[in-house]
């Protein structure tokens, strides 16, 4: 009751559902670019939504939602997007309390939510053939926000 209904497919279709929803006014921001240039796209959030620049609060803002302060809140007091560890697929059928990488939210353990934080950690945790995959499944809407460059390759 107290979220936006949001339809939850792929990648590529939960993204579309947003950056294509009818008389609804998106501003796009990719994580890599909170990470790489903060205070610019945080300013561009700002001239988007109309909203003076005022450096102070942003620097605060940005500070706020680091990767670092934000998985700190979440260690201490748990984080209410993050999956229940009893619903995760990659844990069902193991005993909870041995789940690596959990929080905890209102007494529930739950999958960590903000993993590591760092740019392009697929390319050690994934294969070349999941890598190959996730490009098959979803190369219009990468190439559409620029996470492939012109010959198909992840750029991040």
């Amino acid at each position: 009751e107290r979220q936006v209904f949001q339809f939850l497919g792929t990648w590529s279709q939960h993204a579309l559902s947003w950056l294509e929803a009818p008389e609804m006014k998106i501003r796009l921001i990719r994580y890599e670019d909170m990470f790489q240039r903060p205070k610019e796209t945080f300013k561009g959030l700002l001239d988007f939504l109309d909203l003076p620049d005022e450096p102070e609060r942003c620097d605060k803002a940005i500070s706020f939602s680091s990767f670092e302060s934000l998985s700190k809140q979440e260690v201490s007091t748990g984080f209410v997007e993050a999956i229940p560890a009893k619903d995760h697929a990659a844990f069902m059928g193991k005993e909870v309390a041995n789940i690596p990488e959990t929080a905890s939210f209102q007494g529930e353990r739950r999958v960590r939510f903000f993993r590591k934080g760092r740019i392009g950690l697929w390319r050690e945790e994934l294969s070349s053939d999941q890598v190959m995959r996730i490009i098959k499944n979803h190369r219009t809407v990468m190439e559409m926000h620029g996470y492939l460059d012109s010959d198909g390759s992840p750029v991040f």
